[in-house]
């Protein structure tokens, strides 16, 4: 193996383990599959194994197997993207709620919105994916007079023809380059809002934890940005024909390979999935006198934010 293919596959065993641990854990820990943000980073999970898959088959460069594994590759890294989209989106709607001084049930109700278009969003979120990841090479079996393996929409060679070059770019650009830049524009802007939120003097409990929350969570779609900026220079330099050099190829791929294992980082750093490995601890605090159970303002089984539901319902009581 080369260089380069060590440091990628190096990347992807790290990202590898980071998603079977979090597999483990959250079908170990009943709590840890409650909630719909806990649903969204086991299916941004399930898009980085597809992922990691058409990497390690595309770090190799070797055209003759392109069509296939750069289709996996875009297939799963799409997964991931519009999961992260739609976390920030849920973000930027959980912060309306707190900003506009909203209450346990608003919240209730938004998460069960949330819950009830999940199915559709997993259908989307699987099925527009494999239409952009796969149509290119359905294209150019369609187009090509013989059976060649000479279109991949991820590179572009001297020995293909400018027609070929064209259909290349045009596939990067709809299957990759405008999603990416979509996403960049969106989650930036939602960022900016959030950060402005986090400017106000806010004293109660109830929005101190849900800061600490949110800032959270908000390490996926900053770890999205990331880890694929720069493979997204890569490809857009590759539309102006500008020479890409080995290092800054090796690099933009390592970042792409190591996505999963920074959000294995971010997983753990939750409060929730802590308290879970510390159980000891949690139950003691499960106990505590102060922390009654009442049905009108606990939504313990469906909170989808789970790790601050305990503040949350000793600041209601509180607050009341």
């Amino acid at each position: 193996m080369k260089t380069y293919e060590i440091i990628i596959t190096t990347g992807n065993c790290l990202s590898l383990c980071g998603a079977c641990v979090i597999f483990f854990l959250f079908f170990y820990f009943e709590k840890l599959r409650q909630g719909f943000f806990s649903h969204v980073i086991i299916y941004i999970t399930i898009g980085s194994l597809i992922q990691i898959i058409g990497i390690q088959l595309s770090s190799s460069f070797k055209l003759s197997e392109c069509k296939v594994s750069v289709s996996i590759l875009i297939y799963g890294s799409l997964i991931m993207i519009f999961w992260s989209t739609i976390m920030i989106w849920a973000l930027k709607k959980l912060f309306s709620v707190y900003f506009n001084k909203g209450t346990l049930q608003d919240l209730e109700n938004m998460h069960d919105q949330f819950r009830n278009n999940e199915i559709k969003l997993l259908l989307c979120s699987f099925g527009i994916p494999i239409l952009l990841a796969i149509w290119p090479v359905v294209l150019d079996g369609a187009t090509s007079e013989q059976s060649t393996n000479n279109f991949c929409y991820l590179y572009t060679t001297s020995s293909q023809s400018e027609s070929v070059r064209i259909q290349v770019e045009i596939s990067k650009l709809i299957s990759w380059e405008i999603p990416i830049i979509f996403y960049l524009i969106y989650s930036l802007t939602v960022l900016y809002n959030i950060k402005k939120f986090y400017g106000e003097n806010i004293d109660e409990t109830y929005f101190i934890e849900i800061k600490k929350l949110v800032k959270k969570l908000l390490a996926y779609p900053i770890i999205t940005i990331f880890s694929t900026i720069l493979f997204t220079i890569m490809d857009l330099e590759t539309f102006f024909n500008v020479n890409i050099g080995s290092i800054q190829s090796t690099i933009s791929w390592t970042m792409l390979s190591l996505w999963e294992f920074f959000n294995f980082f971010a997983y753990i750093s939750q409060n929730s999935v802590q308290e879970e490995l510390f159980r000891r601890n949690f139950k003691e605090q499960e106990l505590h006198p102060l922390i009654q159970q009442d049905p009108e303002d606990s939504i313990n089984e469906r909170d989808y934010f789970y790790q601050v539901n305990s503040n949350m319902q000793v600041s209601g009581q509180q607050i009341n």
